[in-house]
C-alpha cells in the first residue's frame, strides 16, 4: 500500500536564467513541499543551470501547504516568466 505523506510546510523558490545573448532574463517559480531551505534547492536545481541563482521567496506554513494539497518531498512544475 502507498501512502502520501503530506507535507510539514514548503518554500517558494526562483531561479533567474539568462535566456539569451539579448540579456533576457526568465524567472522559473517553484513550489516544493520541503520545510528546509537547503533540501528545498536542491529540490530544483539542475545541472544545466549549476550557474543560476536559486532564491527562497516564501515559506509556506503547513496549513497553506496543506490546503494546497502540497505533499512532502513534492515539486510542482515550474511557472515561468520574464
Amino acid at each position: 500500500m502507498n501512502t502520501i505523506t503530506p507535507a510539514r510546510g514548503g518554500r517558494v523558490l526562483r531561479i533567474k536564467v539568462d535566456r539569451d545573448s539579448r540579456g533576457v532574463v526568465v524567472d522559473l517559480w517553484f513550489v516544493v513541499g520541503l520545510d528546509d531551505d537547503h533540501e528545498a534547492a536542491k529540490a530544483v536545481s539542475r545541472p544545466h543551470l549549476s550557474a543560476a541563482k536559486i532564491e527562497i521567496v516564501g515559506v509556506l506554513t503547513a496549513d497553506v501547504a496543506a490546503r494546497w494539497k502540497l505533499r512532502h518531498g513534492e515539486v510542482r512544475p515550474p511557472l515561468v516568466t520574464q
